[in-house]
């Protein structure tokens, strides 16, 4: 079993996807509750130089993209902007 080290930071494959930080490659593990192992990353600094966009295609949010477009188009029109408060739904895995 894959144990951290102290002031270590262990993810799995998907975590350093994240092109915010970088990471290694430390073994394929086995963890408590998983049978087989899975591919485990060890976080070894930020990546400076990473975009920290999404970068994949956006699907099933036209009306909430345009929605979100109106109501910023006076920021870049060099006006004040009154409040913007975001909720994110993140899924991952199985399709919602």
């Amino acid at each position: 079993m894959i144990k951290a080290q102290w002031g270590e930071v262990i993810a799995d494959e998907n975590v350093q996807r994240n092109r915010n930080f970088k990471f290694i490659f430390k073994g394929e593990g086995h963890f408590k509750g998983f049978e087989q192992s899975i591919p485990t990353y060890v976080l070894s600094g930020r990546n400076l130089g990473g975009r920290t966009s999404y970068s994949g295609d956006y699907f099933g949010r036209k009306t909430e993209l345009k929605s979100l477009s109106d109501f910023s188009m006076p920021l870049r029109e060099n006006q004040f902007l009154v409040s913007l408060l975001c909720l994110v739904k993140q899924v991952s895995g199985k399709a919602a």
